[in-house]
């Protein structure tokens, strides 16, 4: 019984100063449909952890979380930091590797991203962001910790400004990737 006070209270308080800061407590555990309205991300997924670490791995890349890459449909390939500002300079905020620069082709992203690309007639480049990792139900794989609200938070404000920025171009599509948690292992040092 006493455990159950002290859940409800938590809750509570977490719903509470959430308000106070503008943030409902549903944004921090998962990605909504009323989010998407506003955000109006075309979504993807790598269906499971490994696909989306091996990805990055085999390019020789390591595998980051709310990150954005700029993917240029003619050359095929992730751009480089430098040659996405370069092409779009309102995007700095929200290309956060600044180490990436890769070959990929149209096959490779459609599948590990389950993603459909538009036509290279009509669009040069795309927008990739992938997301946190989320739990088999949905949850973003921190939302029942308290002490990561603040990482929740500047998650959700990072993805946002994505959003916002992409709406102001409009000439660039841009994808949101879910990444599974399933068959996620510790790494052993």
């Amino acid at each position: 019984m006493k455990t159950l006070l002290w859940s409800s209270l938590l809750l509570l308080a977490s719903a509470f100063s959430a308000f106070a800061n503008n943030v409902h407590p549903q944004d921090l555990i998962r990605f909504t449909d009323e989010q998407n309205q506003i955000e109006q991300w075309r979504l993807g997924t790598t269906k499971r952890w490994d696909i989306f670490e091996d990805y990055f791995l085999s390019k020789g890349q390591k595998a980051y979380q709310r990150c954005g890459y700029l993917y240029d449909l003619e050359s095929e390939e992730i751009l480089s930091f430098e040659n996405s500002v370069l092409a779009f300079p309102e995007l700095e905020p929200v290309l956060t590797d600044k180490n990436s620069q890769f070959s990929a082709s149209h096959s490779e992203i459609e599948g590990t991203f389950n993603i459909v690309l538009p036509d290279k007639k009509k669009h040069k480049y795309v927008y990739i962001y992938i997301d946190l990792s989320v739990n088999k139900e949905g949850n973003y794989i921190f939302s029942e910790d308290p002490n990561m609200r603040g990482f929740l938070e500047r998650g959700k404000a990072h993805r946002q400004k994505a959003a916002t920025i992409l709406k102001g171009l409009k000439t660039i599509p841009w994808y949101r990737i879910a990444i599974p948690f399933i068959s996620f292992k510790n790494q052993q040092f």
